[in-house]
């Protein structure tokens, strides 16, 4: 059975038979890019003694992370638990200048794991560290519930810094659950979550979480905007460190280098995985789900940037069985899931405010070799889900050769967490996608909006489909708009169960968009 990850639980197992698919041939279109320079390798300090921490736990047998926590804490409800907020008198201020802070979150319900922190002081050539130890005085702890055991550890952190335009500290950056962590910037609300490492997901044999067990915080200096974390992961299969250096603002920047050590021979490893929300949007509402808003989505899209400088745009979807997509690459440029509406009026939800959600966009950054992160594929796994408090999709960079025991595998990227990513091609993109039965023949009409820069007059449908047939395209400007308008008629085989769409503008052979991709299944 699949399950979707609950937002108030760690992430339930997945498993069952896959359903993997290549993206449709696609062409390069190399306007507008800008490489973003490589992060530094760490130096010594707190990086590398985790690393070496790290190295030293893949060699030996991984042992029981969760704790046995009383009943008092183990059985909470979601909303009691949700009620062990830390004091902010006692929160925890990092650098001279105060510009950032940080509160630990408290263990209980699903969260088992316990984290141990510590403050790198010096993060030089003579590093010192001080742990920050459990103690129920740094919580507000319900009358009558009695506090854990000094040094029990904590099942998390958030992260705070000034914002010049509140009078309260912006919470910025969260670690809660397994390696899950979410980033915003200034105007938004947290939303999609970003994983360390992702094992086996949707694979007939279940998902490992991987956790994280200890955060080295480094003290920024008087003048510094941008706070470096380290994270040492474990699992029954791996090793590794995760190091965040972010940067605050009206978009939130991380960069991340992630090694792993590999206990045993990785053949399903997800990079940079993101996890996130898609119930339904305006296309989907009045078949499936009788509610009063317009759309219910944390993101609306994966948008893919490939090596070859081709701009991809695939419409979320909340399927009636699991879908697994596979968008085969060499050393990708960029991806990311997109929250593309940002008017209220997109969702009509006072309380969730759901155009307020960030995108969150990964740049894959060169190694110290300069190369690349090689062949491999972007995946995307939708599973269906009937609540909105279900996370049910999850995006990340699969490489084709599996990671090997013995060795540091490393991996650096960036990571912005921002209203519609970093991509500034003069390309068409898409900002909506519905379909429907033509009401004069009775075949499936796919109809694309595209919206962008003037000079689309004389523009052409460019259409394929791995199965079936196309039968007839139209293309029509919308009144008073930059907007365009592409219908497609898709007639199925017979034979077939799912097909996988393509188009995009084109003039004289050259892009004018980004290519929409969709599948069709029976």
């Amino acid at each position: 059975m699949i399950l979707p990850m609950n937002r108030a639980s760690l992430p339930l197992c997945l498993g069952s038979a896959l359903l993997i698919s290549a993206a449709a041939p696609v062409r390069a279109a190399a306007q507008g890019d800008t490489p973003s320079p490589p992060v530094e390798p760490a130096g010594p300090g707190a990086s590398e003694r985790l690393n070496a921490e790290a190295e030293l736990l893949s060699r030996v047998p991984a042992g029981r992370l969760e704790v046995d926590l009383p009943k008092t804490y183990s059985e909470l409800s979601y909303d009691a638990y949700r009620g062990l907020r830390a004091d902010p008198a006692q929160r925890l201020f990092l650098g001279p200048a105060r510009f950032f802070a940080a509160e630990p979150i408290h263990l209980g319900a699903q969260y088992r794991v316990p984290i141990q922190i510590d403050i790198a002081e010096s993060p030089g050539d003579a590093p010192s560290q001080r742990r920050l130890e459990y103690s129920p005085s740094l919580f507000s702890l319900p009358e009558g519930l009695e506090g854990l055991a000094e040094g029990t550890g904590f099942a998390g952190m958030r992260f705070y810094s000034h914002d010049p335009c509140r009078e309260e500290p912006l919470e910025f950056l969260v670690f809660h659950g397994a390696s899950y962590f979410r980033g915003v910037g200034r105007k938004h609300g947290f939303g999609t979550s970003a994983r360390a490492l992702a094992l086996g997901t949707a694979e007939p044999k279940g998902e490992e979480f991987p956790a994280i067990t200890r955060l080295v915080l480094e003290e920024p200096g008087p003048t510094d905007g941008q706070l470096r974390v380290h994270a040492l992961l474990e699992s029954e299969s791996v090793t590794g460190v995760l190091t965040l250096s972010s940067t605050p603002g009206e978009e939130m920047v991380m960069d991340a280098v992630l090694t792993l050590h590999p206990r045993v021979l990785l053949e399903s490893a997800g990079i940079a995985p993101l996890t996130s929300m898609f119930l339904f949007d305006s296309g989907t509402r009045r078949r499936h789900f009788d509610d009063l808003r317009a759309a219910v989505h944390d993101a609306d899209g994966l948008a893919m940037i490939t090596g070859k400088g081709e701009r991809l745009w695939r419409p979320l979807a909340n399927p009636g069985t699991l879908q697994v997509a596979a968008f085969l690459d060499d050393s990708p440029r960029g991806f990311g899931l997109v929250q593309r509406a940002r008017s209220f009026e997109a969702y009509g939800d006072t309380e969730a405010r759901y155009e307020r959600r960030p995108s969150a966009w990964i740049e894959p950054l060169p190694g110290p070799d300069g190369a690349g992160w090689g062949p491999g594929s972007v995946r995307l796994v939708e599973i269906p889900t009937a609540t909105e408090f279900n996370d049910n999709i999850v995006a990340f960079w699969h490489p084709k050769e599996p990671l090997q025991p013995g060795q540091a595998h490393r991996f650096a990227y960036r990571i912005r967490w921002c209203d519609q990513g970093a991509d500034r091609a003069p390309l068409a993109r898409v900002t909506s996608t519905r379909t429907g039965l033509s009401p004069s023949n009775g075949r499936r009409i796919f109809s694309v909006d595209f919206q962008g820069p003037k000079g689309l007059d004389g523009a052409e449908i460019e259409a394929a489909t791995t199965a079936g047939e196309i039968l007839a395209t139209r293309l029509e400007k919308l009144p008073g708009t930059f907007t365009w308008r592409a219908d497609v008629e898709f007639k199925a085989e017979d034979s077939v169960d799912v097909a996988e769409l393509s188009v995009r503008l084109v003039k004289d052979g050259n892009a004018l968009s980004e290519r929409w991709l969709n599948r069709w299944t029976r």
